[in-house]
This record gives structure tokens, C-alpha cells and sequence, in this order.
């Protein structure tokens, strides 16, 4: 454990003005998804100024990670700072401009979903080496793009080998350690209806279908989006109390019209296709095939009162998150070391576990063998119109990022 001596070393050297400044860099340079060059080329430069190896790693043509190690003098253990560069699209609602980087009575506004905790790792990890703290790991910032995709940024940073022995992902959690992992999967429903004119005559024994009206019937028994559902519905599941609303669902996606590519020219035909995305958060013991069973149990329950009903159910995620959730170990040395870090710089214990369980790109890392926590600012109004974060976190987020790695990185390995 770091002295207290070290401690306040590294503290008097972060700059928490100018990790709300690195944020709010980020903030002002568009990433959507698939579009995230700019902002990695921005990254690469920042850390060759601050004196780190760092490099454009080319996920697909176009898109790269923004890679950059500090390399420790030997015998001690890889930490990863993983963060995706990849945003939301703009939704109805904002009020500010996503883009400006707004800050006003103490909030910072933007996409600050990971950016705000891509920009205290850059501060944090400046004030360690400006500590002349002697490093005997490497330091790897993993900036990779497409987390919003299932994790494609990650997936080929861990395929070239930029691999470590723990990581710490940023995302959101509102300051507290995450520690669960919930399922990811996405299930496309289609109805499949008869289409008929106002005029037509069809023969004995047959009638129009609309695909639409039998997919709201769908969607109603689906359940309400963004809402647990409760033990003993049409999902099947044990139920865990310290899973805090978990399973859940959303509707995210529905289109509805005649033909497959759901032509909305021809409003005066009964329409005979409707298909809507799905999405699922899943409990441990929960995958995509008891998902996808469960899912077939409904619609044929439903088809038991709607005869004419026919559908189609498919799993669309394969190449994303996994589908069932998970848990990493409490008790890792990188729990430790941002569980005592949160403690130095506040002044508190960190929540453990306070918020949902997570799907994000820690799956990846987890998967490939290393173990590791999700802690990073904001939470509470993140992917939303007006999302923002508090300043204060961001500079709170630095200081436990920087004593995280000094910690971690000035350690021999065991």
C-alpha cells in the first residue's frame, strides 16, 4: 500500500482544472460511432506531448484506437485504462449544444459517457509521471472506437495482443466500483401479416392481417421498457436481491409497412411485415437460448388468443457482449487499490455494486483473462438529452485514477 507521504505526492500534482479541460477537448470533437478518427488523432498527439509511446491502431479502414503505454522499468504488473471514444447520436431534447462543452453551476454538458473519464485518465496519469514515481509496470490507455457496437475497439486491441494483468473501465457509474456484469442480447421479432386493400375481396376463410396491430400485441406483453420484470413473468430467471433491477428490456427499434423493406408509400394496404429490435439485459444463468425460448413460450401463448398470428425470432447480437452475465472477484489487487484511492482522495468508502450492472467493453477484457473494475464519473444523466456530469467528479475521478496507478504500477510483481 502507498504511504501516506506518496500519497499526497501524487495528489499536489494533479491539475484538476486541466482534467475538466482535457474533457472538455473531447467533448468539442464529434465521434459517432464509425466516424471517431479526429478524436483518436487528438489523443495520440496529447500523449506524445505528455512523453508516452502512443499510436493509431487501425480497427477498420478509417477508424483507429488511440493507443498509448507508459512503459515501468520492469518486474511489475500492466495496468489498462480502457475508455471507447464512440458516442451517441444526437436525440430530441437537448437544450444545449452537445458540442460546446457547456459548463454552468458546476456541471459540465456533452457526451460525457466515457469522454469525462478518457479525460481524467490523461490528468491522472500526467500527475503519476510528473511524481517521479518510479514505475516497475506499464501503464496501456486503450482509447478504442465502436463500445456502442459490442466492443469492436477492444476486441482487436486484445486480438494484437495490448493485453495486461488488470484493467480499470471508465464508464459511467456515478463513482462507485462495478464489480457486475449484466447479459447483452438483441432479439429481432417479426410479424408477418396479409396485406389487403380497403376494396379487396379475398376468397372464403381468408382475411387481411395487419403485422403492426399483432406486434403492438407483442410489445404489450412484452412489458413496459426500462422496467424490471418480476420473478415468475414470461422471462425465466432466479431472482438475485443483490441485482439491483435486473432483467430488464427495451423496445428500441420498430418498423413497420408492406414488404420486408416496410414501404410506407402504400398506406391504404393492410400492412404485412413489422419487425422490432429487442434489447436485453440478462442475470447470470440467464443466455440468449433460455432468452430466445422464453421469447417462442410468448409469442405462442399470445397466437393461442390470435390464431392468424405468424412470426419470426432471431438473434442479432452474436458478434457483441456476452450474452450472460457475469461477476469479477472482490477481492483483486485492483479492487483494492481504487476501493483505498476513492477513500484518499474523498475522504469515504466508494459504493460497491450501487448502480445497474454493466454491459460494456470489461467484458472483453475479462473474457481475455484479465481482472479488473468499472469505476468512472458521471452516471446519472448520461445517454439522454442535456447528458452531463458533475465537475467535481471529473477532478475526483482523477485523483483516485492517478493514486490507482501508482499503486498498482509501483508494485513488484507477485
Amino acid at each position: 500500500m502507498l504511504s501516506q507521504e506518496v500519497r499526497e505526492q501524487v495528489l499536489r500534482h494533479v491539475d484538476g482544472d486541466k482534467a475538466v479541460e482535457y474533457v472538455r477537448r473531447l467533448l468539442k470533437i464529434r465521434s459517432f460511432s464509425r466516424k471517431e478518427k479526429e478524436k483518436a488523432e487528438y489523443l495520440t498527439s496529447t500523449m506524445k506531448n505528455l512523453g508516452l509511446e502512443s499510436f493509431l491502431q487501425e480497427v477498420e479502414p478509417g477508424r483507429p484506437n488511440a493507443i498509448g503505454r507508459a512503459r515501468g522499468k520492469g518486474g511489475g504488473n500492466t495496468l489498462i485504462l480502457n475508455g471507447h471514444i464512440d458516442h451517441n447520436m444526437v436525440v430530441e431534447g437537448w437544450t444545449k449544444d452537445p458540442f460546446a462543452a457547456v459548463v454552468e453551476n458546476g456541471w459540465l454538458y456533452g457526451f460525457v459517457h466515457m469522454q469525462s473519464a478518457d479525460g481524467a485518465y490523461l490528468a491522472a496519469l500526467e500527475a503519476v509521471l510528473n511524481s517521479d514515481l518510479e514505475l516497475r509496470g506499464d501503464v496501456l490507455l486503450q482509447f478504442v472506437v465502436g463500445e456502442l457496437q459490442g466492443g469492436v475497439g477492444t476486441k482487436h486491441a486484445i486480438k494484437e495482443g495490448l493485453l495486461g494483468d488488470y484493467y480499470i473501465v471508465g464508464e459511467p457509474s456515478n463513482l462507485s466500483i462495478i464489480t457486475q456484469h449484466s447479459g447483452h442480447m438483441v432479439m429481432r421479432v417479426n410479424t408477418i401479416g396479409r396485406a389487403k386493400h380497403y376494396t379487396a375481396k379475398l376468397p372464403p376463410g381468408q382475411k387481411g392481417v395487419s403485422a403492426i396491430e399483432h406486434m403492438v400485441k407483442v410489445i404489450q406483453a412484452l412489458g413496459k421498457s426500462h422496467t424490471q420484470i418480476a420473478p415468475g413473468g414470461w422471462l425465466t430467471f432466479r431472482p438475485r436481491n443483490d441485482w439491483l433491477g435486473w432483467p430488464q428490456i427495451n423496445v428500441g427499434v420498430i418498423k413497420g409497412g408492406i414488404g420486408r423493406d416496410c414501404e410506407d408509400w402504400r398506406p391504404a394496404l393492410l400492412p404485412d411485415f413489422c419487425t422490432a429490435l429487442v434489447d436485453f439485459r440478462a442475470m447470470p444463468g440467464q443466455n440468449a437460448d433460455t432468452v430466445k425460448q422464453d421469447l417462442v413460450n410468448l409469442l405462442e401463448k399470445i397466437r393461442k388468443e390470435e390464431p392468424d398470428l405468424r412470426y419470426e425470432v432471431d438473434w442479432v447480437s452474436a458478434e457483441g457482449f456476452p450474452d450472460e452475465g457475469f461477476e469479477e472477484p472482490l477481492d483483486t489487487p485492483v479492487f483494492q487499490a481504487v476501493y483505498d484511492a476513492h477513500q484518499a482522495a474523498v475522504g469515504s468508502a466508494p459504493q460497491i455494486n450501487g448502480e445497474y450492472p454493466k454491459v460494456t467493453d470489461a467484458s472483453h477484457l475479462s473474457k481475455a483473462g484479465i481482472r479488473g473494475i468499472i469505476y468512472g464519473p458521471s452516471g446519472k444523466f448520461t445517454s439522454r438529452p442535456d447528458e452531463r456530469v458533475e465537475v467535481s467528479e471529473i477532478v475526483t475521478a482523477a485523483k483516485t485514477y492517478a493514486l490507482a496507478i501508482a499503486e498498482i504500477a509501483t508494485q513488484r510483481k507477485k
